[in-house]
């Protein structure tokens, strides 16, 4: 028997949480790009060299499963790596061409930090503003994972993710309710097993099969 899997327990929580969006972020991502294949260069490159500041604070305050170390030192190398490109460019712009004049690369400095501020404000503001609904998903994961812990509800892999009961019955998920996961058992034509969900989706009781 296969080792029981964390990530299939906690998609299966995530799931019934109702905060998980399997595919939607690649099919997402990959409409956008066909639609703006023209603009998708200059964004990127708008993004390196004035977003990184606005990523750090944003990803630093929407809130996640558990703090790490790995994440602030991915959001302090984001937000100086985007800031020194910002500085290059603005070296670049400020030297002195034949025909013009100065541009001023103290003033263009002095934007370039403006436009980082103001990213890093942004950043915040949409951060803070995804932090509860995020926070509250981890926290109905978190029960979710315990309440299958303590039903001995546990994943034993496959190329079809299947669970297994306490007492042996496999389960594969067939149905999301509103109020209720339903599963099929395999082996037992048409058994079912369901995972009653309260209103936030929170697993509340197991109905195993008849």
């Amino acid at each position: 028997m296969a080792a029981s899997s964390p990530g299939a327990l906690r998609s299966l929580a995530a799931i019934a949480a109702g905060s998980a969006a399997a595919g939607f972020g690649w099919s997402a991502g990959r409409d956008i790009y066909r639609k703006g294949k023209e603009w998708i260069l200059p964004v990127i490159a708008f993004v390196a060299v004035a977003g990184g500041s606005g990523y750090a604070a944003w990803n630093l305050s929407r809130g996640h499963h558990s703090p790490s170390v790995l994440r602030v030192i991915g959001a302090m190398l984001a937000a100086a790596g985007s800031l020194t490109l910002c500085v290059i460019l603005v070296a670049v712009l400020g030297q002195p061409q034949p025909g013009r004049p100065n541009s001023g690369a103290g003033g263009l400095l002095g934007i370039a930090l403006l436009v980082h501020a103001a990213s890093a404000v942004i950043g915040l503001l949409v951060g803070l503003a995804q932090r509860r609904r995020r926070v509250r998903a981890f926290a109905l994961e978190r029960d979710n994972l315990a309440f299958m812990d303590a039903h001995g509800i546990r994943d034993v892999g496959g190329r079809e993710e299947t669970f297994v009961d306490a007492v042996g019955n496999e389960l594969k998920l067939d149905d999301v309710r509103r109020d209720a996961m339903v599963f099929r058992v395999q082996g037992r034509r048409g058994a079912r097993a369901y995972v009653d969900l309260d209103a936030s989706g929170r697993m509340i009781a197991y109905r195993p099969p008849p």
